[in-house]
């Protein structure tokens, strides 16, 4: 029962968390809630069958908005995905010459 009760306070237990594999979807990321969001799902498609690597700015903003966060210093650009135990997951972009260079998924 207090898992439980951690799951329902941190929305790990909702419905629309469940992150299985599921399609990315452009509407569906950019509505997302980041307590209780599916984004961590649409992850694996994103990467892989759509790829992000070698994607302009304007590419990347057209397709997942902006983003949440943004380190000039390092040219890194940061998504929100959903919550982890303690943090929550995000997805980083590493731009060179304004081009997708590599991308990370971490916790915070």
């Amino acid at each position: 029962t207090a898992a439980l009760l951690a799951s329902w306070v941190f929305g790990l237990g909702t419905p629309d968390n469940f992150n299985l594999p599921r399609p990315f979807d452009v509407r569906s990321w950019k509505a997302a809630d980041t307590l209780r969001s599916t984004r961590c799902g649409m992850v694996a498609d994103l990467r892989f069958r759509i790829g992000l690597v070698g994607k302009s700015r304007e590419q990347i903003t057209n397709l997942l908005g902006p983003p949440e966060q943004e380190d000039t210093q390092k040219r890194i650009s940061s998504y929100f995905l959903c919550p982890s135990l303690l943090d929550i997951y995000i997805l980083e972009l590493e731009w060179k010459d304004d081009r997708v260079r590599s991308v990370v998924v971490r916790d915070t």
